[in-house]
Parts: structure tokens; C-alpha cells; sequence
């Protein structure tokens, strides 16, 4: 499967089970206090609770795939530069107007199943119109605004925290130190700091603001995840074998540089300069466990980190945009690039010198 589409999918499916098992607890409230009654007390509508239950379960997931299809793919970036809590308020009153609309659908749908009467027939609206009116669709609606809310609140924090390290927390994966070998690609900004002090700091933030989005889709695309943002660094990195797959950790370098290029006009027109950047890159096994009380986080510790960051250092003295390690160089899988020899180099705090190389694409 395409990464993208892949990520999608994953980012998705947490709606439609918030949802089901939100509908289930209700289902299962309803028959505590309905019990053996068969109509709603209000409506007077049949009730049935094996009915109830599967029409609730077919309905909760068709609602959590519609909400978190139109979610990631049309309102994602809605309402983003409002504070969190409002954001999240904003968008649950969105949705639960969509919700309300369906549910009254649904509704007529099901009480025409129910009775065996045409749409035409005025008993089945009559019932519908007794439920909408009632205390027991506010507390639906009430119901229903609170998984929304948690829904949109998961994927939120999916977004700041990124969907690895959610996925590992539930997994529990790192809960214990995991040993790993993994590529690492450290890209910085060029002149950075003479870019901050002729655009002015306020600027200088959007500009990184912009230019770590327009990196996203290449990260994705390669299968990569962000592991730290340091200023106006960003460090991402593979597991091995996915680094390694269609040389995929240069590839995303490429990805970015040709998809900053292709937005070259937008960047001289808001700030008057196309960012460029210089990236190392380089593999190796670290040790990767959550630390911290107050704040947990995911962390990788071993030598290829501080080599990685060294190498990345030499790219201005070299005078290149890429340099990887020979390491690296002898795991990648065939491909049309090119690599020129550096020599070798000794990186600070290491005795052994290491063979770098240089890539670049053919034109």
C-alpha cells in the first residue's frame, strides 16, 4: 500500500472505534434502564435490544468512518489557528450537526422498517418528530458530542506528539529499552541565523513553520517519522530495513529538496529567500525506551546519533548539500545516484575515521 494512503487508513481507524464502543455503552445504558420494556417510554416506538444494539453498531462505524474521512481530508486544517480547546469545540459543533442531520435519516429509515409504513405516511414522521423533540435526543446529542470531542482530541494529540510514538505508547513497546538498528538523517537549515536577522525573528518562525510542512509529505511518503525538532533542524529517521527500501532515506532528501524548489516563487515572495539545507546521514543500532516523570518521551541513545550529527557538520566544509556514511553507502539497495568519495574523516570524539560520500542526483 502507498505510505500515504497507509497513514491515512491508520489515522482514520481510532474514529470508528471510539465510536462503536461509545455506542455500545449506550446501547448497554439503554437496556439498564429500559429493561424489559419493549417501546420507548417517550416515542412509544418499538424497542428491541438485540435491534438496538445492531443498529447502533452499524451506525457508529459508518459515522466514525464519515467523520474521520471528511477529518483528514477536508477539515483537517480548519479552525488551526484557533487556540486548542476551541478548535476542538469548533469542530464539534460542526460534526454534530452532521451527526444530528444523519441520525435523523437514520431514524426515519429505521421507523419505516419498523412499521412497515411508506415514507409517505405521516405516522412514521409523527414518531420522529415526538424523539427529536425529547429529552432523550438532547441527551443523544450530548452523548454523541462527547466521543466526537474525544475523537478530535485523540488524532490531535496523534498530530503534536506524531502517530509513532501514540502507537508505541498504547502498544507498549518501549516500555522497556528495545535494541533496533535504524538510519538517521539530520538536515539543517543553511544560514539560518543571517536569515533570522534579515527577515526579523516573527517571520524567521513562519518561515520554519512552512518549510517543516512542506517537508511532511516527503517524510511520509518514505515511510520516515520525525524524531526531534531542534530549532531549525529536524531529525528523521527509518528502521533499517524501511530506510533501506528503495533507498528511501535519500530519496525523502531529494523528495524535499525538489518540493521546496517547486515552491521557490511562494518563499521569495513571503520572505525573500528560498531556504536551502544541508543534511548527514548514517545507520546503526541504538537503544530506544520512554524516559521522563513529569513528560514522557521516546528516546534513542547510541554513537550513531553524535556521528550522524558530526557528519552532518562536515556538509559546509565539504561544500555539499548530502553526505552519508560508507556504512550507509554499502546496505543501499541498487539506484541511479551518485556518489563521490570524500575520504575519510576522523568526527569529533571518535578515533576511528570513517569513510563519507557525497550524493547527489543524476540530471
Amino acid at each position: 500500500m502507498d505510505p500515504k494512503k497507509e497513514r491515512l487508513l491508520l489515522k482514520i481507524v481510532p474514529y470508528p472505534i471510539i465510536f462503536l464502543l461509545g455506542g455500545l455503552l449506550y446501547a448497554n445504558v439503554e437496556y439498564g434502564l429500559l429493561g424489559e420494556s419493549y417501546v420507548y417510554p417517550v416515542s412509544e416506538a418499538v424497542y428491541d435490544p438485540l435491534n438496538s444494539v445492531l443498529s447502533l453498531t452499524i451506525m457508529t462505524i459508518i459515522l466514525g468512518l464519515v467523520l474521520g474521512i471528511i477529518e483528514e481530508s477536508v477539515f483537517k486544517n480548519r479552525f488551526k489557528e484557533l487556540p486548542f480547546v476551541l478548535k476542538i469545540l469548533s469542530k464539534t459543533l460542526l460534526y454534530i450537526s452532521i451527526f444530528a442531520i444523519t441520525l435523523l435519516g437514520f431514524s426515519l429509515a429505521l421507523n419505516i422498517v419498523n412499521t412497515g409504513k411508506s415514507i409517505a405516511d405521516a405516522e412514521v414522521y409523527q414518531t420522529v418528530f415526538i424523539f427529536f423533540s425529547s429529552y432523550g435526543f438532547i441527551s443523544i446529542i450530548l452523548f454523541a458530542s462527547f466521543f466526537i470531542g474525544l475523537s478530535l482530541f485523540f488524532t490531535e494529540i496523534v498530530d503534536y506528539l506524531g502517530l509513532d510514538i501514540v502507537g508505541n505508547f498504547f502498544s507498549g513497546t518501549y516500555s522497556k529499552p528495545v535494541y533496533e538498528s535504524r538510519i538517521f538523517m539530520f538536515l539543517d537549515m543553511k544560514d539560518s541565523t543571517t536569515i533570522a536577522e534579515k527577515i526579523g525573528h516573527k517571520k524567521h518562525y513562519q518561515l520554519i513553520n512552512e518549510y517543516y510542512s512542506d517537508m511532511t509529505e516527503a517524510i511520509v511518503q518514505t515511510v520516515g517519522s520525525i524524531y526531534q525538532y531542534v530549532g531549525d533542524e529536524i531529525v528523521v529517521s527509518w528502521k533499517l530495513d524501511k530506510g533501506l527500501r528503495n533507498w528511501n532515506c535519500l530519496k525523502c532528501f531529494f523528495l524535499i529538496e525538489n518540493g521546496i524548489q517547486r515552491r521557490s516563487e511562494n518563499y521569495l515572495k513571503k520572505y525573500g529567500v528560498v531556504p536551502g539545507f544541508k543534511a548527514g546521514l548514517h545507520c546503526g543500532e541504538v537503544t530506544r525506551g520512554q524516559i521522563g516523570q513529569i513528560k514522557r518521551d521516546l528516546l534513542y541513545t547510541g554513537d550513531v546519533l553524535n556521528s550522524t550529527a558530526r557528519i552532518q557538520g562536515l556538509c559546509n566544509h565539504l561544500g555539499v548539500n548530502l553526505l552519508i556514511s560508507g556504512q550507509l553507502k554499502k546496505l543501499l539497495p541498487k539506484n541511479n545516484l551518485n556518489f563521490k568519495p570524500m575520504g575519510a574523516y576522523e568526527l569529533r570524539g571518535r578515533l576511528k575515521k570513517k569513510e563519507l560520500f557525497a550524493v547527489s542526483e543524476n540530471n
